[in-house]
């Protein structure tokens, strides 16, 4: 009688295994960008924030919109490579802005300057500050 309900158990166990979990929808990140622009910029003198809604795609993939505070509302499309973080953003009618970012001394901020010629920072959201 022990031997059945042994192997009952393991048919109930086994039927329970095989059922595949849903896949969890992927958590978006905001990400805080401030681009400052000198009048020496393709955009001139400007001063600009924006927020970048950003999932994870792949490992050290990252993908989503950014919406900024002139009104602007675009892709958003980062990778990180090597010790940088490589940023494309397409806003539409305009051509593809990049940029190479890397971390400050803390690794709470990436620093650097887009193809416009305007200084950018990124606020490092917690989930990322161990990368």
């Amino acid at each position: 009688m022990k031997a059945i309900c042994s192997t009952a158990a393991l048919i109930v166990l086994a039927a329970c295994q095989t059922q595949p979990e849903k896949p969890k929808p992927a958590q978006a990140i905001l990400w805080d960008v401030t681009i400052v622009c000198p009048s020496t910029s393709a955009l001139g003198s400007a001063n600009i924030t924006a927020t970048a809604h950003v999932i994870l795609k792949h490992e050290g993939v990252y993908v989503g919109r950014i919406v900024n505070s002139v009104g602007n509302s675009g892709l958003f499309g980062a990778v990180i490579e090597e010790n940088a973080l490589k940023v494309r953003v397409e806003y539409p009618g305009v051509s593809p802005i990049r940029a190479a970012l890397f971390a400050d001394d803390k690794n709470q901020r990436l620093l650097g300057q887009d193809s416009n010629g305007c200084a950018l920072a990124i606020d490092l959201p917690e989930e990322l500050r161990s990368l």
